[in-house]
């Protein structure tokens, strides 16, 4: 399932907007969210202050606000919300029966990505429960389940979005296999890793998880061209 129209790695995008926009001032937590601004400092510092209270609040804007569909950010909200359904199946539940009761074909549409994007067995089940219950099982434009989505652990990188997917599953997770795995691409002397560098950076910058991380694999990494290509992202983060 394609929720980018491009393969480019635009700065239109939700993600490099977030990383633009953060140095502003810090923002206080509230319920509802005033702007795409507030909204994504929000997603981004999950892993470091989650609110499960807040997730399907933040699921709401984040499926249905026209800045974040014209920016292509839809990509990393879902990702996001896959990784909150992969990791607690209460929490999927609890969507299930918040969003059966909506009307909204936005909302709908971004659970069953979401779920899809989750990729366990229960997810899956739940999206055909979904599925049934509105029946839409073979309508247009629902989820072909005969799709897989994006291994964020396995598949092979070969597109800068799926870093962005990467990157939704530790904003929602802090899993540190995440940063290990984008760490990995650096190498590779292409536009993946012209990403991998530049997000690496941005992060490192501002969450002090990334920076730690990479501080780490800087000297234990078993890879000698990576830890020479992070002691100079390092350089550059502790520069800002």
């Amino acid at each position: 399932m394609s929720f980018n129209n491009s393969n480019d790695y635009k700065i239109q995008t939700l993600f490099t907007l977030i990383i633009i926009l953060f140095p502003m001032i810090g923002f206080a937590q509230k319920n509802k969210f005033k702007n795409v601004e507030e909204y994504s400092r929000w997603l981004m510092g999950y892993h470091e202050n989650p609110q499960p209270d807040l997730l399907f609040t933040a699921f709401i804007y984040g499926v249905t606000n026209k800045e974040i569909g014209q920016s292509d950010g839809i990509t990393l909200v879902i990702s996001f919300f896959g990784s909150i359904f992969r990791t607690d199946g209460a929490i999927m539940m609890n969507f299930y029966d918040k969003v059966k009761t909506y009307k909204s074909g936005n909302i709908y549409q971004g659970f069953i990505a979401s779920l899809w994007m989750a990729n366990t067995t229960s997810s899956k089940a739940l999206m055909e429960r979904l599925l049934e219950d509105k029946g839409k099982k073979n309508r247009k434009g629902d989820q072909n389940e005969s799709e897989k989505p994006f291994d964020i652990y396995n598949d092979p990188i070969s597109d800068p979005t799926e870093l962005d997917m990467i990157w939704a599953d530790f904003f929602a997770t802090g899993n540190s296999e995440d940063i290990k795995r984008i760490i990995k691409v650096l190498p590779s002397n292409n536009m993946i890793s012209n990403a991998a560098k530049w997000s690496l950076t941005s992060n490192g910058i501002h969450y002090k998880k990334v920076f730690s991380i990479i501080q780490l694999e800087s000297i234990e990494n078993d890879n000698e061209l990576i830890r020479k290509m992070l002691k100079e992202l390092l350089i550059e983060i502790n520069s800002n």
